[in-house]
Parts: C-alpha cells; sequence; structure tokens
C-alpha cells in the first residue's frame, strides 16, 4: 500500500498491509547529540527507519498587514476584524503548481485551516493574554464578530486552495490547554468556536474530505466533546501523556468515532527499556490492531533522548505496527 492509501484505510477501519508510521519532526540540538553519538550528520533518518511520506500545506490564516497599536483591546478587535480578507496572496505565488502535483499523490496530504481561539485575539505574550481572555466577558460581541470574521476569510480561502485536489485531512491548531486542562471552559469554547468549526468542516466535506484533526497540546479533554459535535473525528495531544491524556482510555470512551494519533510517553525514551516496551504492549498493540490509531510520541523528541534510545523507539514502532 502507499503511504496514502495507508492512512485513509486506517482512519476508516480497513484491512491494511499495516498501521502508518509518521516521523515526529526532529529539532537541529537533536541531530546535534545524535551526530556524537553515532549517527552521521549526512544520513536521513528515513536511510535507518521506515516513515510514511506525509506533507501538512496551508493559507496564511494570519492578520494581514500586522495589526497596528490599538488604544483599548475592543479597539484591537475592531481593528483585527478588517486584516482577514480572503485574497489569493494568501495562497502564495506557487499554489497551483504545487496543487496540480497533489492531485496524483501517494503520500499524505493536510491542510491547515485554523489557527485557534486565543492566539487571533492579539495574544503574543502574558501581558497580552489577560486582556484577551477579559474580552470573552466584557466584549463577547466584539469577540464574536472577529471569530465570524475569520472563518468568513478561511472558508473563502478553502474554496479557493482546494481546486483540483482533495487534502486526505484538515488540520485544526488548537493550542488552549496546559497540564491541567484547558484554559477556557467547554461553555465558552461552544459558545464562541462550535459554529465556527462547524461551519469549516462542512465546507471541507462538500469538497471530499473526510478527516478532521484536532492538534493540541497538554490536556484538552474537556473540550472533546465539543469538538465531536462540530464534526472533529482525529485527536492528536502533543504532550497530552504527561498531562493524564491516555489514548486507550479515550479509545474505551468514545469508540470508534475518534480516531487517534500519539499516546507513547516520550520520557519513557530516555527510561528503563522495559517500561517502554510494557507501555508499547498496553497502548500501541490493542490500539493499532483495533485501527484508526496512529503511533507516535506524544511530541517532538527532545535532546534529552540518545540515539540509541531514538534507535529502539522506532524499532519497536516497526514491530508493533503489523
Amino acid at each position: 500500500m502507499t503511504s496514502r492509501e495507508r492512512f485513509l484505510a486506517s482512519m476508516a477501519y480497513e484491512p491494511m498491509d499495516r498501521a502508518p508510521l509518521w516521523d515526529e519532526g526532529i529539532r537541529d540540538d537533536v541531530r546535534e547529540r545524535w551526530a556524537i553519538e553515532g549517527l552521521s550528520a549526512s544520513d536521513s533518518l528515513a536511510d535507518h527507519f521506515t516513515y510514511d511520506g506525509r506533507e501538512e500545506v496551508g493559507f496564511d490564516l494570519m492578520p494581514r498587514p500586522e495589526p497596528s497599536p490599538a488604544p483599548d483591546h475592543a479597539a484591537l478587535l475592531r481593528h483585527l476584524r478588517t486584516l482577514y480578507e480572503p485574497t489569493d496572496d494568501r495562497l502564495g505565488d506557487d499554489w497551483d503548481a504545487r496543487a496540480a502535483g497533489w492531485n496524483d499523490r501517494d503520500y499524505v496530504l493536510g491542510i491547515r485551516v485554523w489557527r485557534g481561539l486565543v492566539q487571533p485575539l492579539g495574544v503574543g505574550n502574558f501581558r497580552t493574554l489577560e486582556p484577551a481572555f477579559l474580552s470573552f466577558y466584557d466584549d463577547p460581541e466584539g469577540v464574536a464578530a472577529l471569530m465570524s470574521a475569520i472563518t468568513d476569510c478561511n472558508v473563502a480561502m478553502c474554496g479557493r486552495a482546494v481546486r483540483g485536489f482533495t487534502p486526505d485531512y484538515a488540520v485544526f491548531d488548537e493550542p488552549i490547554a496546559g497540564a491541567y486542562g484547558p484554559v477556557v471552559s467547554p461553555d465558552l469554547f461552544r459558545r464562541f468556536c462550535l459554529p465556527h468549526y462547524a461551519r469549516l468542516v462542512e465546507t471541507l466535506k462538500a469538497r471530499g474530505v473526510r478527516w478532521f484533526l484536532v492538534r493540541s497540546y497538554g490536556n484538552p479533554l474537556d473540550l472533546l466533546p465539543v469538538w465531536l459535535d462540530a464534526g472533529i473525528n482525529m485527536l492528536w495531544c502533543v504532550e497530552g501523556v504527561s498531562s493524564g491524556v491516555d489514548c486507550v482510555a479515550l479509545r474505551r470512551e468514545y469508540g470508534r468515532d475518534l480516531r487517534l494519533i500519539g499516546g507513547i510517553d516520550q520520557n519513557l525514551l530516555v527510561g528503563d527499556g522495559e517500561a517502554m516496551e510494557a507501555e508499547f504492549d498496553r497502548v500501541v498493540a490493542p490500539l493499532v490492531a483495533d485501527g484508526g490509531y496512529i503511533p507516535l510520541s506524544d511530541g517532538r523528541i527532545r535532546s534529552n533522548v540518545p540515539w540509541p534510545a531514538y534507535r529502539t523507539y522506532r524499532e519497536e514502532l516497526a514491530r508493533h505496527v503489523g
């Protein structure tokens, strides 16, 4: 099977030769350590391990141009509403040429369509976090109007972007949680975000997209029922295991309605080899057997992971996927 065929079969719980094997993205500081430990700087990791082909693309989701200073947060929200115009230059000069190649591909292709609830409210640091959160209560109409303007832009851009090809999945990036849960309540998220998620899902469904992924961080699980109501059917919690996210428990609670990515505690890569093997047996083996699961470390590999430990981890992955 090709990488794309394998992914689509896995998400649909159909027969496949093995589960997908994705990569985590390796930072330069990690490669520098591994070079000392025996991995040649000229070596590609694909020379050593199996990875399925995958690419994520997207149009510019940012306000354009960069917002200018405003006298207060309400004025900032009003200003931001004017900076989301669906123009072709959000796609990039080479989009049409690249899209022509995406129509006939054997790798997995995702498209990013949402950058979160909080960041578009003007959050760039801790100083800007408080007024953004207060705006949910002090200026709810302003927040709602901005979310609508962003969604209008993103829906129009989806129509322009998805011409002549169908992405395999759509990505809703939602960096909204820490180790102890999301920073907004489910009721607030349902009020300000659910209609916009649902509108984007329906827009892309009409263009043939079947799989809709929320990629979040920490423990966002209080928001999961809202995401499911919006049509989300895939979840990828980065650094979620150490925050209490258990993929086995999620499958038990939500069944096959929710496809899962990740779930392997990265801390086990630097610990006892027996502990990592036990976690593979507990998490990876049953979920791979059930389908709708892509086993992966729950975050980008950190520089405390030795090259031999990463090698063992990838070998264990290959052994468990079938």
